[in-house]
């Protein structure tokens, strides 16, 4: 029996708050699309110049709003990565405690469960096996076949989806051994390593997650990273970084944006899949 509140927000994530991530996404997508028209907007409002000369200011500085638009959408990528581990999480632990409770307060636990699923994913066949909720075969004979084709669709989607978002999330920017094109990336530093406080043991999450924090709590983002790591080996800092690259060029950027999509996609029918099953009598 799914208790009250978490069947509150269960609805909730159906009917809303699953489109968080992939409207910021889509918002950012359209800026990256007239970056002009967005860098003179904010030459005029930052800099409080005149429309004429906002505009005029904005035909240098364009290219630079995509560069910030691309970061952007892959912290929202990332986002939605670690808020679907924290659902699947919240729902597959659901005996112990509230899956309200669960996903709200989760902090380590999105890593650690894609984690467990990378590690069991040539086991893993049934989303059953993900969440802990009734296999489809258990499902045949107790509910109408309509509702069942339904769910075989969406436990083979979510399954894949799922599986497929574990992965990207522990290996976005490892295997990188050709140097990019530097008109076609944008940098990210992901790590800062205070040399006279060394951390105790090495990070313990995955480079895309260390990129999603860096880009949200200070935006350790760069056009070009050469300066700066020159400057760093003529004069020590005290600190030591790690950075990766992000694809500028449409077709990757339009991929990370579909992917965004799919995971919200994959978090509404996650959530529906419980009240479905709970509303046809199914105990979960």
């Amino acid at each position: 029996m799914v208790r009250k509140a978490d069947r509150v927000f269960l609805e909730n994530m159906v009917h809303f708050t699953h489109m968080g991530h992939a409207v910021a996404s889509q918002a950012l997508y359209d800026a990256g699309a007239s970056p002009k028209r967005v860098a003179g907007l904010v030459h005029r409002e930052v800099e409080v110049l005149s429309d004429e000369a906002a505009i005029k200011k904005a035909g240098k500085t364009s290219g630079r709003i995509q560069e910030i638009v691309v970061a952007k959408i892959f912290a929202e990528f990332i986002g939605s990565i670690e808020d679907l581990g924290a659902l699947c999480y919240a729902i597959r632990d659901r005996k112990n405690k509230s899956i309200f409770k669960a996903y709200a307060i989760s902090f380590d636990e999105p890593n650690d469960f894609f984690e467990e699923i990378i590690a069991n994913a040539d086991a893993i066949s049934d989303l059953a096996e993900v969440l802990d909720i009734p296999y489809l075969n258990e499902l045949k004979d107790k509910i109408p076949p309509d509702v069942y084709e339904a769910l075989e669709k969406a436990y083979d989607k979510c399954t894949r989806q799922i599986k497929g978002a574990a992965f990207f999330f522990r290996n976005m920017g490892r295997g990188q051994s050709a140097a990019p094109n530097p008109d076609e990336v944008v940098y990210i530093i992901f790590d800062t390593v205070d040399k006279d406080r060394p951390p105790r043991r090495p990070p313990s999450r995955g480079i895309s997650v260390r990129v999603y924090n860096k880009t949200k709590h200070r935006f350790l983002v760069f056009d070009d990273i050469q300066p700066l790591l020159k400057a760093m080996d003529e004069e020590d800092v005290g600190m030591d970084i790690g950075y990766t690259t992000l694809s500028l060029l449409s077709d990757d950027v339009q991929a990370i944006k579909t992917m965004t999509m799919g995971i919200a996609q994959c978090k509404a029918e996650i959530a529906f899949i419980m009240t479905l099953l709970e509303d046809q009598g199914v105990t979960v």
